[in-house]
């Protein structure tokens, strides 16, 4: 409504909108970076950025430089208006069906406010309309998608008592998701069908697998895996030696009689990961979908996947329904074996997931027991305990001093200066935070602690995408597939792969060897710019596949529980968190920390949400009926609302 008046009055024009937000077209990019930073992250690292300031452009900053960026309300409106002329605002050309389509990319279910956010996400303001118009617009909008929505809200008794604004039991939450579309729970049911009709039948596990240092579950596991089942569902907590188990399995079908297996993940790193520790051929399953979608499949190549191929899928709690659901279909068409891993504590698909979770809830699963990650097995159980949101975790790692309270430039030099300590005793370190902007400070840090050490080379500095720039020396992260650059060991250049700069040349080029020795390749300028940002920390999900010697993460009032989850147990040593809060004390660390585990913000799917809205509604009966002194419901209307 804001956009639309804007336009109305003064006639601006909107760049795209992204996450519900979008900048008026022609505002300097520089006016806009002073002030989309939030005061107490300038405040907390001005005073590093003007000490940085002469070894990044050679020079002192004058007071200008340090102050302002030289716009002018003058210069603003005339940049404004010049945008506005070269990008009229054009009315919105919407069909409900393309608002459902939408909402069903990010989410299983949804509520009024979240269709009102999709259809601002997608409508642009139309000329000569108000705000008072669009506003009346949206309402309207938002009333005609909802009606064709299906509502998994069962039927209310007579009695039940309601909110006046929506009509609802009082004892469900206003913003509860309650509503849905037939695509979604049509493909969710053929995906629970199909599980069901897979394991029908008892286990056939394979009878070869050697148990070697398997443990006895992971021997279980590893020969379903090389067994015969149509479809294997197994839970690996972290640190419990799935990827161990997989290499057992995978020694197993590549013997006499040599039946064919290959290795998928929703990321290109985690598949790299997966291939690197099994010795299968390993992709994502983006790009199996894809070919498979390929009408000009070339034959004979590996692609093909005959039938009676074993398909295994790692980090599997991380995929999404439309692909689980292309993946289950592709499976019954050519007779694969499909095999998911993964855990669905930790974290899940970005957009409509939630499958993985529902199918080890109500099909045969093999859950590893015994964390082998850690060597100290006071830390296998606390962790353990936080997957489970047991906040009792937190009195564990308080008392063994891994849960670190402070302001963040406190906690940024913390993690310089432990990075360097890791560094130069040879053990490998995962800094994880939640944050873009947090992982952005944390790099900028490093990098910094390293320039004053005298350990980069200041000869050439290449542009980066996180605006901070690298020099030879530095540690940095490819943020995207590229299949086109393929280093020298033969393997393409991959999302989240971390790198050391060894040459940067006068054009931006980037030369640069991956950290695990898989090679050297040749970054070109424009790829870095748009691709490349600094590698010394990640958020949660390009750490979760990793193991290090120790870890460090950054944890804040956004984290959730399944985020620090994952930060927690990517270290064998030692893993640390460290909170963020106004001062050192530990209890206020602890309020941060027992919020985070006990935020679950993960999207459930429509059939689990419809049943768990039938208890909702059971549980409301109930009060209902144990307030009323005297009357107790009867079993014939219990089970009435429990059906619904």
């Amino acid at each position: 409504v804001l956009r639309a008046e804007l336009t109305y009055r003064y006639g601006v024009a909107f760049e795209p909108i992204v996450n519900g937000q979008a900048e008026i077209a022609g505002v300097p990019a520089e006016l806009l970076a002073v002030f989309s930073k939030r005061t107490a992250e300038i405040d907390t690292v001005m005073a590093d950025k003007v000490a940085d300031f002469p070894r990044r452009e050679g020079c002192e900053p004058s007071r200008w430089k340090s102050a302002t960026v030289g716009v002018t309300p003058t210069s603003l409106r005339r940049s404004i208006d010049a945008a506005a002329t070269e990008h009229p605002p054009t009315a919105p050309e919407l069909t409900t069906a393309t608002i459902i389509d939408a909402l069903a990319l990010g989410a299983s279910t949804w509520h009024r406010a979240d269709v009102m956010r999709t259809i601002c996400d997608l409508a642009r303001p139309a000329p000569g309309v108000s705000g008072e118009r669009w506003a009346a617009w949206l309402d309207r909008a938002v009333d005609t998608v909802m009606a064709q929505c299906v509502d998994l809200d069962p039927e209310l008794p007579e009695h039940t008592r309601r909110r006046a604004s929506d009509g609802r039991s009082i004892w469900i939450e206003p913003i509860a998701s309650q509503v849905t579309s037939e695509a979604v729970l049509a493909q969710e049911q053929q995906i629970l069908d199909w599980a069901a009709e897979a394991t029908a039948f008892g286990p056939q596990p394979s009878a070869s697998v050697e148990r070697g240092d398997l443990d006895v579950i992971q021997h279980e596991a590893a020969s379903a895996v090389a067994g015969y089942d149509p479809l294997t569902l197994i839970v690996g907590p972290a640190g419990a030696g799935k990827t161990t188990m997989l290499r057992a399995a995978v020694t197993t079908l590549h013997s006499p009689p040599h039946r064919p297996v290959f290795g998928f993940a929703p990321t290109a790193k985690a598949a790299r990961v997966l291939e690197d520790e099994t010795g299968m051929v390993s992709d994502t399953v983006a790009k199996l979908l894809y070919e498979w979608s390929r009408p000009d499949r070339p034959p004979g190549d590996w692609w093909q996947l005959g039938p009676h191929a074993t398909v295994v899928v790692d980090e599997a709690g991380m995929l999404g329904t439309h692909g689980l659901h292309r993946l289950m279909q592709l499976s019954r068409q050519n007779t694969w074996r499909l095999v998911l891993v993964g855990d669905p504590h930790q974290l899940q698909a970005v957009g409509r997931g939630g499958m993985f979770a529902e199918l080890c809830t109500a099909g045969r699963t093999i859950e590893l027991e015994r964390i082998h990650r850690f060597i100290n097995p006071w830390e296998a159980a606390a962790s353990l305990q936080l997957r489970h949101g047991d906040t009792r975790s937190l009195d564990t790692y308080e008392a063994h001093g891994r849960i670190v309270p402070g302001r963040i430039d406190e906690h940024l030099e913390t993690i310089a200066t432990y990075w360097t300590e890791c560094r130069d005793h040879g053990q490998s370190l995962a800094i994880t935070t939640t944050r873009n902007e947090h992982v952005d400070l944390i790099n900028d840090r490093i990098q910094s602690e390293r320039w004053e050490r005298g350990e980069l080379d200041r000869t050439c500095r290449a542009d980066t995408a996180d605006g901070i720039g690298a020099w030879v020396g530095d540690l940095i992260a490819t943020r995207r597939n590229d299949r086109t650059l393929v280093a020298s060991s033969g393997q393409f250049v991959r999302n989240r792969d971390q790198w050391l700069v060894t040459a940067i040349d006068g054009h931006g080029d980037i030369t640069a060897a991956r950290i695990d020795g898989g090679g050297v390749v040749v970054l070109p300028a424009e790829y870095a710019r748009d691709h490349v940002r600094l590698g010394y920390a990640a958020t949660e999900p390009g750490n979760q596949s990793d193991t290090q010697d120790r870890s460090l993460t950054l944890a804040t009032g956004s984290t959730t529980g399944r985020g620090l989850y994952v930060g927690m147990t990517r270290g064998r040593q030692a893993n640390h968190v460290l909170v963020v809060t106004g001062t050192n004390d530990l209890g206020a660390a602890r309020d941060v920390l027992e919020q985070v585990i006990t935020c679950d913000r993960v999207d459930v799917p429509a059939v689990a949400r419809r049943d768990q809205l039938i208890g909702d509604h059971a549980a409301d009966f109930a009060r209902r009926w144990s307030e009323e002194p005297g009357r107790r419901p009867t079993v014939s209307q219990t089970v009435g609302i429990e059906i619904g």
